[in-house]
């Protein structure tokens, strides 16, 4: 676009500005600018997402096999185990005295029985929750598995 240049300018006039445009009132201005950054900010936003295209339009073929392996099992468990279990709640919020965790009976072997029966594929346990708990030990943190000493020993 080209700028608008007047040879002589009355007081109510003003000078073009970067744009091209000239403004006399700067609440137009102020759109404008707006309205600019608005689609750089879609034009970036465009961009991320074909790139993203791109990018997984280039995973490898052993990763696309796995996923479509995967989707073909179809019917499976998810297991949310952990100290929200043993505080009748659905949420722990980490804060629970670790020695609360206590299965008496935990028969893990029955839910994988269970879920075969049911006809289930798959079954994924989630093994650190929002609690933080791990189910596992770690050298990362006490705020594991080594903590529950009423399970186990810890």
């Amino acid at each position: 676009m080209q700028a608008i240049t007047t040879k002589h300018m009355n007081s109510n006039q003003t000078e073009p500005n970067h744009t091209g445009w000239i403004h006399s009132n700067p609440a137009q201005a102020a759109t404008r600018a707006s309205g600019s950054r608005r689609l750089k900010s879609r034009g970036l936003l465009l961009l991320a997402v074909m790139l993203s295209a791109g990018a997984a339009a280039a995973e490898d073929a052993a990763a696309v096999a796995r996923r479509e392996e995967f989707l073909s099992w179809k019917f499976g468990l998810f297991i949310h185990f952990g100290m929200a279990t043993y505080h009748e709640r659905q949420w722990a919020t980490g804060t629970e005295d670790p020695a609360s965790f206590a299965p008496s009976q935990l028969d893990c072997n029955q839910w994988m029985v269970s879920a075969a029966a049911a006809g289930m594929k798959y079954a994924v346990l989630t093994v650190k929750h929002t609690s933080g708990w791990g189910l596992w030990d770690s050298q990362h943190t006490t705020h594991d598995l080594t903590a529950f000493v009423n399970y186990k020993g810890g």
